[in-house]
């Protein structure tokens, strides 16, 4: 503050031509300052010596990035520039009256940004309902291109032509034509055209209850009824019942067609009705040709002899489940929503005599015709001589079974017995509730304190007194030598602690010095720009010689448009890729314009220009001859940069 007032009063001019002007003071100025500064050295030269003496301490170790981060920044990246086309047809396009075709419109584009119609004109004798609607991604290069697909179930009753005219449909907020499409119905009595592939869905059973698992098959009838397509994306429909997926399985078996057996491909899952009433179920997914999305279990001794993928939306027609709900009456207690056949082994008990407060370990292992993933064990019952825990499951190689293991705690002596665990499931076949209650098995509980062992006891308190009483010794010799230094004398009095004290003035006055050219640069961006453009010049025109050295014509033509453009770029500003020969023509002088020099100019990128847009093959004879004069040029235009 001092050294501000006096700066404000040697700056300050006289208020009067009478008054003399006051020479300033500055009895301490110069002492001042050197305390100040010295001070600030200290500081600074502290703080490095106690950054210097922390040791060392292991460093945590470095963020892992996020898997689901990276995995997507793996995935390739999905096509949506390419051009969006649209094909529609009816397969088959000939059937009888009274039968079903499918009317498929594809579209590669993604399916969410189709804006598809609720309703099509058809005509008025055409029935035409949705069915399906899917979205497949097929490897292309290095991105997915996508691929959409819209199926309707249409019928007729009355032979004739049917036509379904184009209509325009909005992706990516764009307009594309769907084309139009013809189906020919012949009359009943006419001969069977022929037929399609398509799926076909078969539930195991149709007349089921509320929770319990219908296993559904679904299979790709082809006109020969033997296997040449995989499907990929299998999706069921409807809406009251709930998908396990993790059920799912693919084969390939030998079933029966027209009196000879055939390799069929089959994809097998489980639903699990959710509401009562009918429910309308229905299959779809895309045709894969020989490639098959997940395990597949082959049981046929020859290979599906399908050809490349060729992706078609293929869905069923759709099957009805009756699902009722369970019964009320006859509910035994113990029921925790299994419906299904379910079978229990004997309760196995650890061991046949416990301690009281000791837990006792007891598995019980169930068995099922079906998948026990979603089975719920029955808890253990609160009885006054045990403590009980929930089951927990343990691992079992048995297929479709599962162990689980009550952990019971006795709370008093004697014989005892655990308790009788409540359990029961209800059985779909005979529409009944079935008895599965967990016996009770005996045990011997003794007392606790009875079984303490004494020696054990005693040895404890010996050992304590012992420790207690035990004097201080030294410790062993260390195995590896600590931290070692090369002299004695301290750091504040060797010589190089001077240098260590000026090493953070001279790390302020760089960092000040890249700060001001930093600032000037902002200023003058006209300076970054002129330098990254010479060294760009300079890139491309050796770019070029090496060109012209190689005899490549076409490729000295290109470097040599790139340096006039990097040369040009500063003036206008501009990108370079953004300039044309008229933009390079307006920095010569009026006699090269006109000149030869005009003309090379002209000429590089009038070849350039038809090698990138033209169709005809460029003549690039007499290109290397330009070079004298093209030197010429970039010298003028590098002069200027």
């Amino acid at each position: 503050m001092k050294n501000l007032i006096s700066a404000a009063q040697v700056g300050k001019a006289p208020t009067s031509k009478h008054q003399a002007p006051e020479k300033p003071q500055y009895p301490n100025s110069s002492r001042e300052r050197v305390l100040e500064l010295g001070a600030w050295m200290l500081v600074i030269g502290a703080s490095l010596l106690l950054l210097l003496r922390i040791d060392t301490y292991a460093q945590s170790p470095a963020p892992q990035p996020d898997p689901l981060m990276q995995l997507m920044i793996l995935q390739p990246q999905i096509d949506v520039s390419s051009a969006v086309e649209a094909l529609a047809m009816f397969d088959p396009p000939v059937i009888r009256a009274g039968e079903s075709a499918t009317y498929r419109v594809s579209i590669n584009a993604l399916k969410d940004s189709v804006a598809w119609p609720e309703q099509i004109a058809t005509p008025a004798k055409l029935l035409i309902k949705a069915t399906a609607r899917g979205e497949l991604f097929s490897q292309a290069g290095n991105k997915l291109k996508p691929l959409s697909s819209f199926n309707h179930r249409v019928g007729a009753v009355e032979p004739g032509s049917y036509s379904i005219p184009g209509f325009a449909v909005e992706v990516y907020g764009r307009s594309v034509t769907v084309p139009a499409a013809t189906l020919t119905v012949l009359p009943k009595t006419a001969p069977p055209p022929p037929a399609s592939t398509r799926l076909v869905i078969e539930p195991g059973a149709t007349n089921v209850f509320t929770g319990q698992p219908v296993s559904v098959r679904v299979t790709v009838q082809t006109p020969s009824g033997s296997i040449n397509q995989g499907l990929t994306q299998v999706k069921i429909n409807g809406d009251g019942f709930l998908t396990d997926n993790s059920s799912a399985r693919q084969a390939i078996s030998m079933q029966p067609h027209n009196g000879t057996n055939v390799a069929v491909y089959s994809y097998e899952v489980v639903l699990i009705p959710l509401t009562t009433g009918p429910l309308e179920v229905s299959a779809q997914g895309f045709t894969g040709g020989n490639q098959f999305g997940g395990p597949l279990a082959v049981q046929v001794q020859s290979s599906p002899t399908g050809s490349p993928p060729q992706p078609v939306l293929l869905d069923s027609d759709p099957v009805t489940l009756r699902v009722n709900p369970l019964p009320s009456a006859g509910k035994l207690p113990g029921f925790t929503g299994f419906i299904g056949t379910l079978t229990s082994d004997p309760p196995v008990i650890a061991t046949n005599m416990a301690r009281v407060g000791d837990p006792v370990k007891m598995t019980v292992t169930f068995h099922s015709q079906g998948s026990l993933t979603r089975f719920v064990p029955p808890p253990a019952p609160t009885v006054r001589e045990w403590q009980t825990f929930p089951p927990s499951p343990t691992p079992t190689r048995a297929p479709n079974s599962v162990n689980y293991t009550f952990t019971l705690t006795p709370l008093t002596n004697g014989t005892l017995t655990t308790p009788r665990i409540p359990f029961s499931y209800f059985d779909p076949q005979r529409a009944t509730y079935v008895d599965l209650t967990i016996p009770a098995v005996a045990l011997f509980v003794t007392n606790s304190e009875s079984v303490v062992d004494a020696e054990a006891w005693l040895l404890a308190n010996t050992l304590s007194e012992s420790e207690n009483n035990r004097k201080p010794t030294l410790s062993p010799l260390a195995t590896t030598p600590g931290r070692t230094a090369s002299t004695l004398i301290p750091m504040q009095t060797r010589a190089s602690f001077v240098l260590m004290l000026m090493s953070p003035l001279v790390v302020f006055g760089a960092l000040s010095a890249w700060d001001r050219r930093r600032r000037f640069l902002e200023q003058h961006p006209d300076i970054v720009r002129r330098r990254m453009a010479r060294r760009a010049f300079k890139r491309e025109r050796r770019a070029m010689e090496q060109a012209a050295a190689r005899g490549d014509a076409m490729g000295f033509a290109a470097r040599a448009v790139n340096a006039m453009r990097v040369a040009c770029a500063p003036h206008f500003p501009a990108e370079p890729r953004a300039l044309v020969g008229s933009d390079v023509l307006t920095l010569l002088d009026q006699a090269s314009r006109n000149g030869r020099v005009g003309e090379v100019v002209r000429t590089l990128f009038a070849v350039t220009d038809e090698s990138q847009f033209g169709r005809t093959t460029v003549e690039v004879e007499g290109l290397l001859k330009l070079r004298t004069d093209l030197n010429r040029v970039l010298d003028e235009l590098e002069a200027k940069l």
